[in-house]
């Protein structure tokens, strides 16, 4: 007591409610010290105890498991000595219900996780604790708009009352920080409530992601693209548990979020799509409403895979397609096999197809694609007058989504460089890399590099194009992005044969030579020839073939991992 005044502090689940009362609210232990905890109490269990240099992994799967609760902690720490860290991760993934206090003398709900979650629930209201199993079906966190979609409830209301309500009970983690607020479950209270959740909720989680993700499709080929892509871009984990949930369950709803996904995953590298659509092409028929958009989207996949064979069978199945979204994929798929093989007709016919396809339905998007493709034809086959014709007699001044004009930038720059202008096209493919990266658009991006990285390299300044060109590479290894690897290989012997690196650039285009791969024609043919010829003029013709036997002996992996080691020892100070 002081001056009459009295202070308590007492521990609870949630604000007593009286008045004068401050709260500090008890956060999960961040990393380390969540980690010193753990090790702590593993080594009081037995002494000496420690882990090791791989169990790294395994460590952060424990505790993003057990969401770094202090007493979740001290149970697993008393399992570690006697079953391991990469165990236990492995054993918590699933089953948290496992996790015990070796503590004889603690209260019965502090017994287990389960007892503790399950004792929390017992002392909810009905609405709340309806909200709390609804919220299980969410994967990650979410604004509350989004979890009234699926209840059915005011979003304001919903906020205001039993979402506030678990917030206030320690259930639920309010992030205030983001705009606007997004809400998410513990993974230890996900485990234990997600059990009463009734089918239906599944359902209608994967219809209102679906109907979410369409929306944002269409404002995709817009100038709204920018926040569509943001709405896209947080809603990523709601659409891997959809389509997994859909892919199990209801076909048509896969088939829908496939068929929204094609354009947006194409653009941003996202393989994952293509995956599910892997795993569901098994179960469909081949009239199946969802065989098509699964075709579409394992298409453009062998496609940049190199796989020409696949992605053109496939194609020309979903170009049959009704819906303009397939359909258009497909055409791009078909377009982007000519410029790919040097089958420019092919490549030419198809583009125009969906420029067609783009003013028959009104949208812009393919309108654009077709273009670009029909450009590229024309570049490709040393016409760039014909390509510059083509483009000037599309009005591209407005109305277009900024992935659309970045592709707009990107074969303008493609038309200057055909014309020798490498300065201004490095400007254009700089424009293109800026719209590109303002919403996420890494094909275009890319590509856009890639080419003005070339130009850079033609027009003078080599050295700074070579360490320029190491992450890009890295980018195509990883995302296995064959077709777009082997053609910033073949640019960057050019590049490499001008900064008189001489044999590492005959064993590289010795693998990018190889049967097997895509082939080179026209000005990149003509290109290479000319590299070649230096080489041997400089070094000789005997030494230029035996580089470039040796590097026809390997693959694109080798040829990639090959040109990443050379550009860093470039990039390394002497």
């Amino acid at each position: 007591a002081r001056d009459g005044n009295v202070t308590f502090l007492a521990t609870s689940r949630e604000r007593l409610g009286v008045a004068g009362e401050r709260v500090w609210p008890v956060a999960p232990l961040e990393g380390n010290a969540a980690r010193d905890l753990l090790l702590d109490r593993a080594q009081r269990v037995q002494p000496g105890f420690t882990w090791h240099e791989g169990d790294e992994s395994g460590l952060e799967r424990i505790l993003r498991a057990i969401d770094r609760l202090p007493l979740a902690i001290e149970m697993a720490a008393a399992r570690l000595p006697t079953i391991g860290v990469s165990e236990l991760a492995e054993i918590l993934t699933s089953r948290l219900d496992l996790l015990r206090s070796t503590d004889r003398s603690a209260v019965q709900r502090h017994q287990t996780i389960d007892a503790l979650i399950g004792w929390s629930e017992s002392l909810l209201r009905d609405d709340e604790r309806t909200l709390l199993t609804t919220m299980t079906v969410f994967a990650g966190p979410v604004p509350a708009a989004d979890i009234a979609a699926i209840t059915g409830d005011d979003p304001a209301e919903l906020a205001t009352g039993p979402l506030a309500g678990l917030v206030d009970k320690s259930l639920v983690v309010a992030d205030i920080a983001q705009r606007p607020t997004c809400y998410r479950l513990l993974e230890t209270v996900r485990a234990r409530a997600s059990r009463s959740r009734p089918l239906d909720v599944d359902e209608a989680h994967a219809r209102f992601v679906a109907d979410v993700v369409t929306s944002c499709e269409r404002r995709l080929r817009t100038p709204d693209e920018p926040s569509a892509a943001e709405r896209l871009d947080a809603l990523v984990a709601e659409i891997r548990a959809a389509h997994a949930w859909a892919r199990a369950n209801d076909h048509d709803i896969a088939a829908e979020l496939t068929a929204a996904l094609l354009w947006y995953a194409h653009e941003r590298h996202w393989t994952e799509p293509a995956l599910w659509a892997r795993t569901l092409a098994p179960d469909l028929r081949a009239d199946d409403v969802a065989a098509l958009a699964v075709s579409a989207s394992l298409a453009a996949d062998a496609s940049n895979r190199g796989d020409y064979g696949e992605a053109g069978r496939l194609a020309s199945r979903a170009v049959t397609s009704s819906d303009p979204r397939i359909a258009g994929s497909a055409l791009d798929t078909l377009c982007n096999l000519g410029l790919y093989t040097g089958d420019l007709e092919s490549a030419r016919t198809h583009a125009r197809a969906l420029t067609e396809l783009g003013v028959r339905v009104g949208d812009r998007t393919l309108q654009t694609f077709g273009v670009v493709g029909d450009v590229l034809s024309s570049v490709y086959g040393g016409r760039p007058a014909d390509g510059q014709l083509v483009l000037d007699g599309y009005d591209s001044a407005s109305g277009l989504a900024p992935t659309c004009a970045a592709w707009i930038a990107y074969v303008d720059g493609e038309l200057l460089t055909a014309f020798g202008r490498h300065g201004e096209a490095i400007q254009r493919f700089e424009t293109a890399i800026r719209l590109g990266s303002s919403v996420g658009s890494r094909y275009v991006t890319d590509v856009a590099e890639a080419s003005s990285l070339a130009a850079a390299a033609r027009s003078g300044d080599v050295m700074t194009a070579l360490v320029a060109f190491r992450p890009l590479l890295a980018e195509y290894r990883r995302m296995r992005r064959d077709s777009h690897g082997i053609t910033t290989i073949r640019n960057l012997i050019e590049a490499l044969v001008r900064a008189e690196r001489y044999q590492p650039a005959m064993e590289l285009l010795g693998t990018v030579s190889r049967p097997d791969m895509k082939a080179t024609y026209g000005a990149e043919s003509g290109r290479l020839d000319e590299a070649r010829a230096i080489a041997i003029d400089q070094v000789g013709a005997e030494s230029v073939e035996s580089w470039i036997e040796r590097g026809a002996g390997h693959d694109l992996s080798w040829a990639l991992g090959h040109a990443i080691d050379v550009l860093d020892v470039i990039d390394r100070p002497r």
